[in-house]
């Protein structure tokens, strides 16, 4: 709103120029009544290894990347309850599930609600052979957990480059 703006009548002007621009963003025109289906939350995670976070650090995170992943359900859920907009919401984390940070972000998406995707630089059985002991099994479970499991055709002949395009 602007400074100069004031009344009823400027504040329902300003809420239908807010409808229609949620509705551009979201591919209708004002006078649409079937969207293109729900909104889509998407959150792409990758960080630092386990062998970098140390047990302190890792305790520090957990609950602010929990507080963030809620903190964006909870923000985006004040579209959902627009009568405008009656499409559901969708929310979607991907990630290459590596130990450490993917896999802190990916236990704290499970727990707000989100569809975790699985983005891996190689098939499942070759990216296997970056984990060994506690790291392997972690990532199998968290492998297991994933909603959905997305291979890039990643080669280990360049891994620079099948890391880089997850």
């Amino acid at each position: 709103l602007s400074a100069t703006s004031s009344g009823p009548r400027s504040m329902a002007k300003h809420r239908r120029s807010l409808q229609s621009v949620r509705r551009a963003a979201r591919g209708r025109s004002p006078s649409a009544k079937n969207g293109p289906g729900p909104l889509t939350v998407n959150v792409g995670i990758t960080g630092h290894r386990a062998c970098l976070l140390t047990t302190n650090l890792v305790d520090a995170l957990e609950p602010i990347v929990e507080e963030v992943f809620r903190t964006l359900r909870d923000a985006a859920s004040a579209i959902e309850a627009d009568p405008e907009f009656p499409d559901s919401l969708d929310f979607r984390l991907h990630t290459p599930l590596a130990s450490g940070a993917d896999q802190i972000a990916a236990k704290s998406a499970h727990a707000a609600g989100y569809h975790v995707s699985a983005i891996l630089p190689f098939v499942a059985e070759e990216y296997r052979n970056d984990f060994e002991g506690p790291e392997l099994d972690e990532f199998e479970g968290a492998l297991d957990a994933a909603h959905e499991i997305v291979a890039l055709p990643g080669a280990r002949s360049d891994p620079v480059d099948a890391y880089v395009h997850v």
